[in-house]
Order: C-alpha cells, then sequence, then structure tokens
C-alpha cells in the first residue's frame, strides 16, 4: 500500500466500520481476506499507460 493520505483515510474508516460492529480481530482478518478475495474476483487486467 502507498503510503498516502487517502489510503490512510481509507484505512481508518474500515476500522471503524470493524469496531462499530464489535468484530474481533479474528473476524476481522477474515472479513478483509473475503473483501480481497471478492476484489481479485472482480478485476479485469488492463494494458497499463505509458
Amino acid at each position: 500500500m502507498d503510503a498516502t493520505a487517502k489510503n490512510y483515510e481509507i484505512v481508518e474508516k474500515i476500522i471503524a466500520i470493524l469496531e462499530a460492529e464489535r468484530c474481533t480481530v479474528r473476524q476481522s482478518e477474515d472479513v478483509l481476506r473475503y473483501a480481497a478475495s471478492e476484489i481479485r474476483e472482480r478485476s479485469t487486467v488492463r494494458v497499463a499507460k505509458k
């Protein structure tokens, strides 16, 4: 992950959601792992811009 202000803001929002839902560390890891797999499944290969 690039250390940008936007990325840190997103991380803080995600953590706030997990905290509001009273997720344990293990539940949080499972949710994030599942989200990552869904993102990979929905992504397509794109040509990089030069």
